[in-house]
């Protein structure tokens, strides 16, 4: 971009619950209720248009603040032992299109 800069320097901070994380409140949420970045550029050269579209690309291209605002599916997958030599495999997609899968099989003793 060929912005003029000393140095930039990126604070993450974020806010959440203790409670919920270890296990103590079902009350509590799980997870960062609120997320802030700060930003500390030193460009005493560069122009007000210049950090404008710093800020937009480094914002467009950050894959963490992309992930957080757009959170991909995720996928669980584990296997359950029910009865002797019975199994079944249990797969979840979360996200925008939300599903389990459950599959029986038999499972060597």
């Amino acid at each position: 971009m060929g912005v003029p800069t000393r140095s930039i320097e990126v604070t993450v901070e974020g806010d959440l619950d203790l409670r919920g994380t270890l296990g103590v409140s079902k009350e509590a949420q799980v997870g960062f209720e609120q997320i802030r970045v700060y930003f500390a550029i030193d460009a005493p050269e560069a122009t007000a248009e210049q950090l404008d579209k710093l800020r937009e690309k480094t914002e467009q291209y950050c894959v963490v603040m992309q992930t957080l605002l757009q959170p991909p599916p995720i996928q669980h997958s584990g296997t359950m032992r029910l009865r002797q030599g019975e199994t079944y495999r249990a797969r979840r997609l979360t996200g925008r299109q939300s599903r389990l899968a459950l599959s029986r099989g038999s499972m060597a003793s």
